[in-house]
């Protein structure tokens, strides 16, 4: 549940920087794919695990909790790392290098 809600969370975020930006600068497209990918595939997850475990699969103990915030962190960190890249490589194809 953590999973899915953290993924809403930068879903919705890098929709609205995607709508912002109007010229396509930033590439937000990109953050936009990484992010409803993996909201799509834990929503799957989650849904399995609801039909598996019932309501038991909301109720998530504290080291599950702790489990699923890094690994929502380490997520995004790696969907940034590599946005940034391809917005490096963009500036460095547009300047000729």
């Amino acid at each position: 549940m953590i999973l899915v809600l953290s993924m809403f969370v930068c879903c919705v975020l890098s929709t609205l920087g995607f709508v912002k930006d109007r010229s396509r600068r930033y590439h937000f497209e990109l953050l936009c794919y990484m992010f409803f990918g993996s909201m799509l595939m834990w929503s799957v997850d989650l849904a399995a695990a609801v039909a598996e475990e019932g309501a038991e699969a909301f109720k998530p103990g504290v080291a599950e909790i702790i489990d699923d915030f890094k690994l929502s962190l380490c997520v995004i960190a790696a969907a940034v790392v590599f946005w940034a890249s391809c917005l490096k490589l963009t500036a460095f194809k547009s300047a000729g290098v």
